[in-house]
């Protein structure tokens, strides 16, 4: 078990070498502005979908509200030329077409508020998007500058890469399955699965370590796990 231990050891070292290693690619500075670009540019691209839909359907209002304003004026032209035809003695018919004047002259003013609300924001529609239409090939050619150099960084880092896994792979064929699992088991919650001992402590979460657990590490018997943190002790 000794020996399975120390082996343990080095692929730990190895596994965590790796992992800094991918890591170090995921947070390069080339890739964090990739990131940004391409989320810059899908955001875009969700506006211009939103943006057509959201056109067409002031559009549609709009047309609307401009076939009910002009019937609107129709009618109250029609009202004005039977006001002036009545007997304005007729109080009573004159009083009608008066009441029925104002509220298509409210009705219109109100049609004209909407008509007048939908143009203006068309026209902040149409600015919004003429600004993408301006920026979107700007943001896409630097996008595929940042893409090919990130390519280009990673396939530089590649070899290195293979290596390391390489080494991981054959540490791990000569490690116990059960140990490898157990190994894997705790890395999922713990950065480093196997702690040394020093000073009577668990170097992982430096919790004082029993006498028996001690002596079991000095006897080699079995995997002995840390009874605060769970991981795999080993001595110095």
């Amino acid at each position: 078990m000794l020996k399975q231990i120390e082996l343990l050891l080095k692929y730990q070292e190895a596994d965590m070498k790796l992992d800094r290693f991918e890591a170090k690619l995921k947070i390069s500075e080339t890739r964090k502005q990739l990131m940004k670009v391409r989320d810059y540019l899908a955001k875009q691209q969700d506006f211009v979908q939103s943006a057509e839909q959201k056109t067409l359907d002031m559009q549609k209002r709009l047309s609307e509200l401009s076939e009910e304003h002009e019937e609107m004026l129709k009618n109250l032209t029609e009202n004005d030329e039977l006001l002036q035809g009545i007997d304005h003695e007729d109080a009573l018919q004159v009083g009608k077409c008066v009441k029925n004047a104002d509220r298509l002259v409210s009705l219109c003013q109100k049609k004209r508020k909407e008509i007048d609300t939908i143009s203006s924001s068309l026209d902040e529609m149409e600015k919004n998007m003429q600004l993408v239409r301006t920026n979107y090939p700007k943001a896409k050619k630097e996008f595929d500058e940042l893409k090919g150099k990130y390519n280009e960084e990673l396939t530089v880092a590649q070899d290195e890469l293979s290596t390391l896994k390489n080494i991981v792979k054959k540490l791990e064929k000569g490690i116990d399955k059960a140990l490898l699992e157990k190994y894997m088991s705790i890395k999922k919650n713990k950065p480093m699965p196997v702690a040394r001992v020093v000073m009577e402590k668990c170097s992982g979460c430096n919790m004082e370590v029993p006498s028996l657990v001690s002596r079991k590490l000095k006897e080699a018997k079995g995997i002995i796990e840390c009874e605060n943190c769970g991981r795999i002790l080993c001595l110095p």
